[in-house]
């Protein structure tokens, strides 16, 4: 675990921690040993329902895509009794100094745009078995963020794995039930649903991977770079449901197809 992170947290180490100005969760950033961080508990925020899952499922997340190999804040899940305005549990992650992804892609040109696209399009099929509904359609696509390296980080995380953002849950079809990555709500129902309806605005937002050139071969070939197997068995018990395991049972062998069809061409 990161050093800089306290091992216990309590009333006087967040003291200092303000509300930041985005965010229906209202996270709260401040400095602990000089080290910057950002605070999410479920006392706080605009939460519709299940506010304590979300906050440990977002940890859960956290977790899952840095076994992918993608860009995420270091985080830590406190169980602390810190004051009657905190509960438990407690979400810790490191400020990133860094652009939300839509503020740098209106200002970009097509080189860097396209470029800043296929980190994206990279992501997407972790992004997609997780049903990751807020991350990249989201006006101004503020769950991703972007560094002075034009690096990519995935940041907000707790509308994965069937939550929507607020902590709602999604339809059941979209991520509980689903078992068929070729189907309706499969690998590409991400980039193409109404994000409307699960708190992810797409409004003035054009499609990045359409400007980018970015089309379904290209998303499926990145797909062959995960061994999706393994990513869900670094997955808590409760989270490896059986419609879980068939879907990507179903996800690796379509995946590995496509492989061998491109070593063969």
């Amino acid at each position: 675990m990161n050093t800089d992170f306290p091992n216990d947290l309590n009333e006087e180490l967040v003291e200092g921690f303000v509300q930041m100005p985005r965010g229906s969760t209202h996270p709260h950033c401040g400095t602990i040993g000089g080290v910057k961080f950002v605070l999410k508990c479920p006392g706080w925020g605009d939460y519709s329902a299940n506010a304590e899952a979300h906050v440990a499922n977002e940890a859960v997340a956290d977790a899952f895509l840095r076994a992918a190999g993608l860009a995420v804040p270091d985080s830590r899940l406190y169980h602390s009794e810190i004051g009657n305005d905190f509960y438990e549990p407690i979400r810790l992650a490191r400020f990133i100094d860094a652009k939300h992804f839509g503020e740098v892609w209106w200002s970009a040109d097509a080189k860097r745009r396209r470029a800043l696209a296929l980190q994206v399009a990279e992501a997407y099929p972790v992004l997609s078995l997780m049903a990751a509904v807020d991350t990249f359609k989201h006006t101004p696509m503020d769950n991703l963020m972007v560094d002075a390296n034009d690096k990519v980080w995935f940041v907000d995380n707790g509308a994965m794995f069937g939550f929507r953002a607020r902590g709602g849950k999604l339809a059941p079809e979209h991520y509980a039930e689903r078992t068929d990555p070729r189907g309706p709500n499969g690998f590409f129902w991400l980039r193409d649903h109404d994000g409307e309806a699960y708190y992810c605005q797409r409004d003035g937002l054009p499609d990045i991977f359409a400007e980018a050139g970015i089309g379904d071969e290209e998303l499926l070939q990145a797909a062959t770079r995960y061994d999706f197997k393994a990513l869900v068995e670094t997955l808590p018990d409760a989270y490896r449901t059986a419609s879980l395991m068939t879907y990507v049972e179903r996800l690796q062998d379509w995946v590995k197809g496509i492989s061998i069809r491109t070593k063969e061409g």
